[in-house]
């Protein structure tokens, strides 16, 4: 009789230590991201669970796309993020409405967005997991977005960086007139010891004009960034676009004799095979006459 009066304790013990354990399951931690690949669906579940949305725009030809899939969107640290925020994905191809309705000019770009769907701020090119998830973290508190350096310059108007962040982000934005307001304050605020500051902003309104298909203004624009700026590690660039800008504007011969001057100048260039590539092209096209 004791054996069996034990043997019922022993047994009510196991019983409620399996329920207990039972009932102090955690959920399980995902092991990856559910894209979402519907924005308005992907707006709906954020309305619903008031959670903001995370919208990354790729192009599938671009290997800084598949290295934010394969390297951050795999990391555990931006795999957790997902649990209280709704990521979409979309390609920059197949979802071209979508893309020009953002602005989206450079991929990856990643919209971090409100449950309503207002936009936060952008995260442009390739972002490492913990870059990722600590940028993401600041603009959810509303730091470091558009919003926030605007603020600051209504204290510190002639802060030289804060001008360069702004235009930086209107032109990610591809709000180019903006941007350039904001490049060009930087070049009317930098003294000598901005330089630095000075010469991005010059090559990046060169940049803009190409990007608006003002391909005049571009090529004027990058001679004055080459002239003001002649060991730039940038002047390389400039070289190159510069002659990409003269065949858009119907220049094939001028445009040539620069694309070989490149050649010339830059035998191990970081372009070389870009320039051949257009050389080829060129050609074909004037052989057709």
């Amino acid at each position: 009789m004791k054996t069996n009066k034990l043997f019922l304790l022993i047994l009510g013990l196991s019983i409620s230590i399996f329920i207990l354990s039972g009932c102090g399951k955690t959920k399980k931690s995902p092991t990856e991201i559910d894209f979402k690949t519907d924005l308005d669906t992907a707006k709906k579940i954020a309305t619903d669970k008031n959670q903001p949305m995370v919208i990354v725009f790729l192009n599938s030809k671009c290997p800084w796309s598949k290295m934010l899939i394969d390297s951050t969107f795999s990391d555990k640290i931006v795999i957790e993020m997902s649990e209280k925020m709704v990521f979409v994905k979309l390609d920059v191809i197949k979802d071209s409405t979508l893309a020009h309705r953002f602005g989206i000019v450079y991929y990856p770009t990643v919209v971090v967005t409100k449950p309503d769907g207002s936009e936060i701020d952008r995260l442009v090119e390739y972002y490492p997991p913990t870059d990722f998830y600590n940028e993401i973290q600041l603009y959810l508190i509303g730091k470091e977005t558009l919003e926030d350096y605007l603020t600051r310059l209504e204290d510190e108007p002639e802060r030289v960086e804060y001008h360069l962040i702004v235009a930086e982000k209107y032109r990610n934005r591809a709000s180019w007139d903006k941007a350039l307001e904001y490049y060009n304050n930087v070049i009317k605020l930098g003294h000598k010891n901005q330089q630095d500051e000075v010469e991005k902003a010059m090559f990046e309104i060169a940049n803009i004009f190409t990007e608006k298909g003002d391909y005049k203004s571009g090529i004027r624009a990058f001679n004055d960034f080459i002239k003001r700026f002649p060991h730039s590690e940038r002047v390389e660039d400039a070289r190159r676009i510069i002659p990409y800008c003269m065949v858009q504007n119907g220049d094939f011969y001028k445009a040539l004799n620069y694309f070989k001057k490149y050649l010339d100048d830059y035998p191990q260039g970081k372009y070389v095979d870009w320039v051949k590539q257009h050389i080829d092209e060129l050609n074909k096209v004037m052989k057709k006459g």
